[in-house]
């Protein structure tokens, strides 16, 4: 069972409820994700690949979206912004080029319509 923090002040606890955050885990080399209804990678592993999470709800604003190899704790560099287009959320031009990106977490914090 987990329990959550909620904010005293009524305009924190406001911005807390509107974000939402998905952390999910994916081996960019195989080009899988452990929740493949959730996750899709495209793209060749050892170039830039793209990352599409599916939220299923209607994506209204992106706050963050980040890679972070699991191995060493870096963050994994993006050239693009994330986009979302209805529900999906992709993060475009990630440097898979790194060796040995088996292991990395991506992160999303975003609010629905």
């Amino acid at each position: 069972m987990s329990t959550s923090y909620e904010a005293k002040d009524t305009l924190v606890r406001g911005a807390q409820l509107r974000a939402q955050e998905v952390s999910l885990r994916v081996d960019l080399e195989a080009g899988t994700a452990e929740d493949p209804s959730i996750a899709s990678v495209s793209g060749e592993a050892t170039a830039a690949c793209s990352v599409a999470i599916d939220v299923k709800e209607s994506v209204k604003k992106i706050h963050k979206a980040e890679v972070h190899d699991r191995k060493t704790g870096q963050s994994v560099a993006q050239t693009a912004e994330a986009t979302s287009s209805g529900s999906v959320i992709t993060i475009s031009d990630v440097d898979a080029s790194t060796p040995d990106l088996s292991a990395v977490t991506i992160t999303v914090v975003y609010e629905v319509e």
